[in-house]
């Protein structure tokens, strides 16, 4: 998905956030993104997930 799709898909699902607020949700979505590849030729999608949701949760949970 690209950026406007994702704003696109944002404002449907979350039409109570600001602008500036689903422009930082994107930004972070390409970050994990970056930081975490997904090969469809080896990867499994379940988890990649679980990875994904460890490492936020760490990170979560360190920061607060």
């Amino acid at each position: 998905m690209n950026r406007e799709e994702l704003y696109n898909n944002f404002i449907q699902t979350h039409n109570e956030l600001s602008h500036d607020e689903i422009i930082t949700m994107i930004d972070f979505i390409e970050i994990v993104k970056k930081q975490f590849k997904f090969n469809k030729e080896t990867d499994c999608k379940d988890k990649y997930n679980e990875v994904i949701q460890d490492y936020l949760y760490s990170e979560i949970i360190t920061k607060l």
